[in-house]
Parts: C-alpha cells; sequence; structure tokens
C-alpha cells in the first residue's frame, strides 16, 4: 500500500483550505437542492458543475487529512524555509514578497509560491543579502533576498 507524504500547511493554508471546502460543499447543497426540487431544471451544466465540485472537495478532503501544521520554531531564524516571508529584489523587476508554501497552498495572487517552483527552490536555505540564481521559464536571471522574515 502506497502512503501519501503528509502535507506541511502554514495557519492560514489550513484555514484557507478548509474555507474553501466549506464554500463547497455550501454551494454543492445549493444545486443539489435546485436539482431535487426542479429535475428538469437539472441542465448538462449543472451536473457538470456538481461533478467539479465534488472533484475539488475530494482534492482538499484529502489534503486536510494528510496537512500537518507547519512548525516555525524549528526553522532557523533569518533563514528561508517553509513558511517564510521573503522579500526579493529581481535583478531587472524591482522587489516582490512571497511567501513559500507546500504545493497544496499555492495562491500565485497572493504571493504565496511552492518550495518545489524554481524561485522557491532557490531561496530555500538561502539568508538575507544573498544573490541567488533562478532560472524560470521566462529564462534566468538574478535574485537578491532582501529580507526573510518568520
Amino acid at each position: 500500500m502506497i502512503t501519501e507524504p503528509p502535507v506541511l500547511l502554514t495557519e492560514d493554508g489550513l484555514l484557507q483550505l478548509q474555507d474553501e471546502l466549506d464554500h463547497f460543499r455550501e454551494r454543492y447543497a445549493e444545486l443539489a437542492r435546485v436539482k431535487a426540487e426542479s429535475p428538469d431544471d437539472a441542465d448538462e451544466g449543472m451536473l457538470t458543475d456538481m461533478t467539479l465540485l465534488q472533484r475539488r472537495m475530494a482534492e482538499i478532503e484529502d489534503v486536510l487529512s494528510r496537512a500537518t501544521p507547519l512548525d516555525n520554531t524549528a526553522r532557523e531564524p533569518g533563514v528561508v524555509g517553509l513558511g517564510s516571508r521573503v522579500t526579493v529584489r529581481w535583478e531587472e523587476d524591482g522587489e516582490e514578497t512571497y511567501v513559500i508554501v507546500d504545493p497544496a497552498e499555492v495562491d500565485l495572487n497572493a504571493g504565496r509560491i511552492s518550495h518545489e517552483s524554481p524561485v522557491g527552490e532557490a531561496l530555500i536555505g538561502r539568508r538575507t543579502g544573498e544573490r541567488v540564481a533562478v532560472t524560470t521559464i521566462a529564462g534566468s536571471t538574478w535574485l537578491s533576498i532582501v529580507a526573510v522574515d518568520e
């Protein structure tokens, strides 16, 4: 039997996934109610939506069943690790701030990047002031670590 590895999630990540699951459960229940009350009105789009909701709920439930809260106390201060908030200065594009997270809680719009991404991988284990080479799909470039917050 293959056991899935644990997923290390930040406190925010755990809350976000639980909120997302709750939202999808409410939406699914709403669609199921409409379908039950008016079976003739249940078009293919509604059934597709319900199927997609079921799949995403199952994914989230799987992640939450394997979730382990991230223990930031074990991380060395000033060193980039899972859960770190890192401000970097790109060689050509200015400053950005990222939170390094497990792939299960990636949210690019919120600056939450995976430790398995090219940028996340390049930052893990580095310190403030270090200059780091990063290769992304856009090409190779450099960034400097401006700050590491826990």
